[in-house]
């Protein structure tokens, strides 16, 4: 069995750069203008399961909820730190480049 989680979203790049930098899945493919569609594959290499997020000049009309979520388990306390410290290095430089900026 295979599992694949689909998306649309108006933003990819964000998605990508959370998927890839602070979660630490691999981009696995990607396509352009496929029905006038983008889109990206995530995941990790040589498992049976991706996301895929697309974008087309259709908006997405998501309204998020408690219900709306992915559930990622991290399998030991070291790679948990990992993932952390990840998360808080990108959570603090992106507000310092808002400070520098002025956003």
């Amino acid at each position: 069995m295979e599992l694949r989680v689909a998306r649309h979203t108006n933003d990819i790049s964000r998605i990508l750069d959370f998927y890839t930098k602070i979660i630490g899945f691999d981009l696995l493919g990607e396509f352009k203008n496929h029905d006038n569609y983008d889109g990206i594959f995530l995941g990790k290499k040589n498992e049976n399961w991706h996301l895929e997020f697309t974008t087309s000049i259709e908006q997405a009309n998501h309204y998020f909820d408690e219900d709306d979520c992915l559930v990622f388990y991290v399998n030991t306390k070291m790679n948990m730190m990992k993932l952390y410290i990840v998360f808080i290095k990108t959570i603090f430089q992106s507000s310092i480049l808002k400070i520098l900026i002025g956003i």
